[in-house]
């Protein structure tokens, strides 16, 4: 079929346009008809709303087509602003679920997700807000934060990312133990801590989570940073451990379990 800058389209003609395409052997993934015929492609978001929905109604099974998906940073863009069009998430977790293709080319071509999201126009603090949480999408996002370059430490993240240090403490039991099973030493983390009273009570807690002693001996020869941090900000190690909840007396017969 004949097409012009001058073709009069509809929605028959478009999948007319898409079958002849497959007729005669040529591609129909999006990134290949945006640069060979961006008329067609044009037309097809026009009357269909996205490259997706058209190549469907051209009965033609999309996941198929995607798997000889050519991939660029416009095409990702593209496909996620189509998603947004059809009413899809565009989430860490639900892209990761339903378009492991999509996520692992934005994640070869941006860095990370959010900065494919944010390339792509939307505010990435507004997508996490429908995030559903799991143990792997926790340590998607703590791995996430590594790549962006943003620190990791337990006071940072509470600051400014409380949902996910939540979601850390509710799938995995502590921030420490939900970076470790992403893979970074929780201890080199610590290196760059900046401390507070509320992230020392924080700190001992999570110790008696974990079941690890809190007596002062045990903490100084294993945790000196949280050690020296209490006695500067409590002016004693006892002090730090009654302000996070724990009477003292036991503490010192390493009694305190959780």
């Amino acid at each position: 079929m004949l097409k012009s800058k001058r073709q009069k389209w509809s929605k028959d003609l478009v999948i007319t346009a898409i079958q002849e395409r497959v007729a005669k052997g040529l591609p129909i993934n999006s990134g290949t008809v945006q640069d060979d015929d961006h008329v067609l492609y044009s037309a097809a978001i026009r009357y269909f709303g996205t490259w997706s929905a058209a190549v469907e109604a051209a009965g033609f099974s999309y996941d198929d087509v995607r798997l000889n998906e050519v991939w660029s940073k416009d095409l990702i863009i593209t496909t996620i602003q189509e998603r947004v069009a059809k009413g899809l998430p565009i989430n860490l977790g639900a892209v990761q679920a339903d378009d492991h293709v999509l996520y692992s080319a934005a994640i070869r071509y941006f860095g990370t997700w959010s900065a494919a999201v944010e390339a792509s126009g939307f505010s990435y603090d507004d997508v996490r807000l429908n995030e559903v949480w799991s143990n792997d999408l926790v340590v998607a996002a703590i791995q996430e934060r590594v790549a962006r370059g943003l620190p990791i430490n337990s006071g940072t993240v509470q600051a400014d990312d409380r949902a996910l240090y939540g979601a850390a403490h509710k799938y995995i039991g502590t921030w420490s133990a939900a970076v470790e099973a992403s893979g970074f030493s929780y201890d080199e983390v610590r290196l760059n801590q900046k401390w507070s009273k509320d992230l020392m009570i924080t700190a001992i807690q999570e110790r008696v989570a974990k079941g690890l002693p809190i007596n002062a001996t045990y903490v100084n020869d294993n945790n000196s940073a949280l050690y020296r941090a209490a006695r500067r900000y409590f002016g004693t190690w006892k002090a730090a451990v009654e302000a996070a909840g724990f009477p003292y007396k036991e503490v010192k017969k390493s009694t305190i379990r959780r």
